[in-house]
């Protein structure tokens, strides 16, 4: 008796050598298994026929037509046959899984059929099979076309225009000398023959054939008689083809996918069987030299990764799983790369491994990218604890969603209760009303809002300030500050202020009064402010005139001059428009007639969406106005809902005014506000300044004149001399004082202009230098130096000497006794410079940014006389001269100013 082993072993015989072409098909009618005899019948390889869907090689359902009747299969070649089918169930628990027993009848049948005359079912068999049946009896001429080969050739049968004389006209004129030669060596060898042709309809339809055929020989060996068959292959060609394009397509698929795909021996050096040429761009080794063996994959794998790779890649196997894992590689280049390997091996019949086949993608930039969003976890997390802010995440119906609190901050409600509950079962009434509103507008607008409100916890008052953010999904993020120290601090601003502005008014009151005193000084500078009262008063007229265009000009946009209006009905269509500007924008080119509102490309999305607002607004009865932008002009919208002839609302009219000009003079007027109100800032600041700087030399001079009074006796002549001195003194820098308010009002009113003339830089500066020195302090030294002693220079002199004077005097001024002044002159190819360095007081670093600024006086000069105006007019000399002033300074240890003119170039 058998055992179960050597049974299964001779199934398996019987299944391989049968003289049967036998399939074992799923219930999906896909080929599971074949034997040699069904891959020798349908001339396929086994593993091109194992996943085939039967349709693919039955003409009709096998299903229907098992039994007595033959059918029609299509084999490889093209070629087809008839065959007779069998299935039987595999297993009674499984009717879908079946195996097919296929049978060739394709000679017995056209002999039995031949031999009993049955013509019709012939015929029908060549119909179904798409085979044409020919004779041509050499001795007589005759010839024999079947009905189905008439049809082929795309002929009814009998057609006449298929004969002796025509027949070769059929064959594609490419393959008739073929067709010859081949009938030619049939005839000559005494062999069959078996040729793929294209026959051409009438109609220019080209159809692919088989044609086979054979010559039949006398008893004297002479040939009488040539006949064969011609197979319509057409369908089969054209699926071959496509079946080559698609392995084409997916062998450049594989060649261009963004990683490798593989085929290799189970060993530690991946010996390749196939690669794709993806392995390139990860590796940089190319498909060659991996299977040429040049490289093999596994010395590219990292050392310390290679065992650890080895070991899950055999865990994976035992199992016969799939392995999923993640290494290093270094590539040609040099780099190591990130990769991640997904295969499966590859089993033989006794579940031995016999290849390893998978995908290796680069996941370099993944990981970074995973280790880049780590960081910014870890830095968010942290910017949140570091935070005072509390931040709530809710939904559009105020449920909270996510919270973020720091630990001191007193909530509400207990911190676990917060998550899942609404804003009304937490906030007061009137804080969740104000909150709420706000979100509304936030989730209509997608826009910030900033909500303030307070709450009296501990019988204390809290002041809270809530920014509310819209998210995506309708979702919104509440960022809510305690603000109750920066109102505490706003409050007492705001006691400060009033204190200050007593003290302002108090201040107010001196200043007058100290003014009062200076009228017979000051003239001039009481007639320069008038000046300015009239410059104001023309500023007021000009925006009046400003304001009072503008309404005129809308007044005439009314009438269309210079606009245009459009008209949309209730489904956002262009009814109408009209309109000069229309043309004159090109607007005509990008909207017409008949038009949507979605379809105008020169609108942006949100653009679309406002006016579709705008326009069903107006249908409803509104009346709207608007500004918009277009092409650097700016249009006054205003919208209005026009009836039909039944009286009901059914378009809306826009009407576009073009108000650039009145844009224009807005910003005009703005312009002269700021510049009144700067001119009212200066005007104060004078009037301060000048109250103190007046005020002293004219005390000196008072005080001085009373004691000459009192020093009139002979003998103190001395005395006199001295208190004389002192009121020239006075008067002197009263002089300067007015000199830089006259040199100030004449900058601004454009009176000055450089004067050039050429003259000896060198000695014109020692002449100033000796006539300021009589102003030194005890001990002061002023050196000068130059590397020449003459120096043409085209510059104005009184402008210069302005400069010289004001920087040297400072010089003097801000430095202590025994100290120095360096004066020095220096000349390059393309410059002149001037400078002047001293070893006084300096300027503060964080004052040095308003230096040339008018009335500016440095913190550590409060207590100097100055008037804060000389730095400033110098700036603007130096500039009229076309030269440049800069300077460095350092606290307690100096300053040093620096001017600078080029040479003209000469032609």
């Amino acid at each position: 008796m058998l055992n179960i082993q050597t049974l299964a072993r001779l199934q398996q015989h019987i299944f391989e050598y049968s003289p049967h072409a036998i399939l074992v098909v799923s219930k999906d009618e896909i080929i599971e298994l074949a034997n040699e005899g069904a891959c020798d019948f349908f001339a396929f390889a086994k593993a091109e026929l194992i996943g085939l869907k039967l349709i693919t090689l039955f003409s009709e359902k096998y299903v229907s037509l098992e039994g007595d009747k033959p059918i029609w299969i299509r084999k490889k070649d093209g070629s087809q046959a008839l065959v007779k089918i069998k299935t039987q169930i595999i297993d009674p628990k499984d009717a879908a899984k079946k195996i097919i027993y296929i049978t060739d009848t394709t000679e017995s049948m056209i002999q039995k059929w031949a031999l009993n005359g049955h013509r019709k079912d012939l015929l029908n068999t060549e119909s179904d099979g798409k085979i044409g049946s020919w004779y041509w009896i050499f001795a007589t001429d005759e010839r024999y076309w079947s009905d189905e080969f008439y049809r082929i050739c795309g002929l009814p049968p009998g057609d006449k225009r298929l004969n002796a004389e025509t027949a070769m006209s059929f064959i594609h004129s490419e393959d008739q000398k073929r067709a010859i030669s081949m009938v030619t060596k049939t005839i000559e060898e005494h062999i069959p023959y078996n040729i793929e042709k294209r026959i051409v309809r009438p109609n220019g339809d080209t159809r692919y054939v088989l044609a086979r055929g054979n010559v039949d020989y006398n008893e004297q060996g002479k040939p009488f008689r040539l006949s064969g068959t011609m197979l319509d292959v057409t369908d089969l060609k054209t699926e071959q083809i496509l079946a080559l394009e698609s392995t084409r397509k997916y062998q450049t698929l594989i060649n261009n996918l963004n990683g490798i795909v593989y085929s290799c021996q189970n060993n530690l050096e991946y010996s390749t069987n196939y690669i794709n040429e993806g392995c390139f761009n990860i590796t940089g080794y190319t498909h060659e030299d991996f299977m040429k063996g040049t490289i093999h994959y596994g010395d590219i794998i990292m050392e310390e990764d290679r065992d650890y790779v080895w070991k899950k890649i055999q865990e994976a196997l035992s199992l016969k799983k799939h392995f999923d894992l993640n290494y290093r590689i270094k590539c040609k280049n040099g780099n190591i790369k990130f990769v991640r390997e997904i295969g499966c091996g590859v089993f033989d019949n006794i579940d031995s491994v016999t290849l390893l086949e998978g995908f290796i993608t680069d996941v370099t930039e993944q990981i970074s990218n995973q280790k880049e969003l780590q960081e910014n976890r870890d830095k968010n997390a942290a910017l949140l604890y570091a935070l005072p802010d509390m931040m709530f995440v809710q939904d559009n119906k105020g449920t909270f969603l996510e919270f973020h609190a720091p630990k001191k901050t007193k909530l509400l409600v207990p911190r676990n209760e917060i998550i899942g509950k609404n804003m009304k079962d937490i906030l007061p009434p009137d804080v969740h009303t104000l909150i709420t509103e706000a979100q509304k507008k936030i989730l209509n607008k997608k826009e910030l809002e900033v909500v303030t409100y307070s709450l009296n916890q501990n019988g204390q008052t809290a002041f809270y300030e809530a920014r509310i953010v819209p998210m995506h999904e309708n979702k919104i993020l509440t960022i809510i500050r305690n603000i109750t120290k920066e109102k505490e601090i706003e409050q007492e601003l705001i006691k400060r202020k009033g204190q200050l502005k007593i003290y302002a008014q108090g201040l107010e009151l001196e200043v007058q009064k100290r003014t009062e005193e200076l009228v017979s000084t000051v003239e001039k500078l009481v007639t320069s402010n008038l000046n300015l009262e009239d410059q104001i008063n023309e500023t007021q007229k000009a925006e009046k005139i400003a304001f009072t265009n503008r309404f005129l000009s809308s007044a005439i946009a009314k009438n269309f001059p210079n606009g245009f209006i459009i008209v949309f009905n209730a489904n956002y269509e262009i009814v109408l428009k009209e309109g000069a500007m229309i043309h004159d924008l090109r607007l005509d080119k990008v909207i017409y007639e008949g038009m949507r509102i979605d379809d105008i490309r020169i609108f942006s999305k949100e653009e679309k969406i406002v006016l579709k607002e705008q326009v069903s607004q107006t249908i409803h009865g509104g009346h709207l106005s608007s500004e918009i932008k277009y092409d650097k002009k700016y249009f006054a919208v205003n919208t209005s809902p026009l009836l039909d002839n039944e009286g009901v609302v059914s378009s809306a009219l826009f009407v576009y005014h073009n108000i650039t000009v009145q844009k224009k003079i807005e910003r005009a007027s703005k312009a002269a506000l700021l510049k009144e109100k700067e001119l009212n800032e200066l005007k104060s600041r004078f009037i301060s300044m000048a109250s103190h700087e007046f005020r002293t030399p004219l005390s000196a001079i008072q005080t001085s004149a009373i004691l000459i009074a009192k020093q009139n006796e002979v003998g103190k002549e001395e005395k006199r001399i001295k208190y004389v001195n002192q009121i020239k003194n006075n008067v002197k820098n009263l002089v300067v004082i007015l000199n830089d308010f006259l040199s100030l009002s004449k900058l601004e009113e454009g009176k000055v202009v450089a004067h050039r003339e050429v003259f000896d830089l060198i000695n014109y500066s020692k002449n100033i230098i000796k006539e300021i020195s009589i102003s030194k302090k005890i001990g002061q030294e002023i050196i000068f130096s130059s590397a020449v002693d003459n120096l043409s220079i085209n510059l104005d002199p009184k402008l210069l000497r302005h400069i010289l004077i004001n920087l040297v005097s400072n010089a003097i001024k801000y430095s202590p006794e025994n100290s120095k002044i360096i004066v020095q002159i220096k000349e390059t190819e393309k410059t002149v410079s001037l400078s002047i360095q001293d070893e006084g007081m300096g300027i503060p670093e964080v004052e040095q940014k308003n230096v040339f600024e008018r009335f500016f006086r440095a913190k550590n000069a409060q207590n100097i006389e100055g008037t804060g105006l000389g730095l400033n007019i110098v700036k603007q000399y130096v500039a009229l001269m076309e030269g440049t002033v800069e300077f460095k300074s350092q606290a307690n240890k100096g300053t040093t100013f620096l001017v600078k003119w080029s040479k003209p170039t000469t032609k």
